[in-house]
């Protein structure tokens, strides 16, 4: 019996790669990646004066992180943007990049267990001051 199986599995591993098929170890930023995937409610802060906006989470054919958010100005206009260069930095707790039009800079966020929210934290390119950055699926 124990001759059979492991034959089977032999077999299924020889018929993958024959086809090539390739394994991928999915890793704990892959498995993030798939739970935080969606569209937040989102209120980014510059100071005291907060930007309704939106901030989408996806993942590309690699499994990597991919990011995108929009803000509306005080003035109706709508700002997009663009996250990259995500890494994990702890449990459920991303850093990356943003950039827009008004510049560049880094986000740090962390997200509840259940991946139904983040509170995050932002700030310009060479600035100490952050700024909150929190969204809501």
């Amino acid at each position: 019996m124990k001759m059979n199986v492991m034959f089977t599995l032999f077999l299924v591993v020889a018929v993958g790669l024959a086809a090539g098929c390739e394994a991928k170890k999915v890793t704990g930023a892959d498995a993030l990646a798939t739970q935080i995937a969606g569209s937040y409610k989102s209120s980014i802060f510059s100071g005291s004066t907060e930007f309704p906006g939106t901030t989408k989470f996806g993942v590309d054919k690699d499994g990597a992180i991919t990011g995108t958010y929009q803000l509306t100005e005080q003035d109706g206009t709508v700002v997009p943007g663009k996250l990259t260069d995500f890494r994990t930095v702890g449990p459920n707790k991303l850093q990356c990049k943003w950039e827009d039009k008004n510049g560049t800079g880094d986000f740090i966020l962390t997200f509840k267990a259940d991946m139904s929210s983040f509170e995050g934290l932002w700030n310009d390119d060479g600035s100490d001051e952050k700024h909150a950055w929190n969204g809501k699926k």
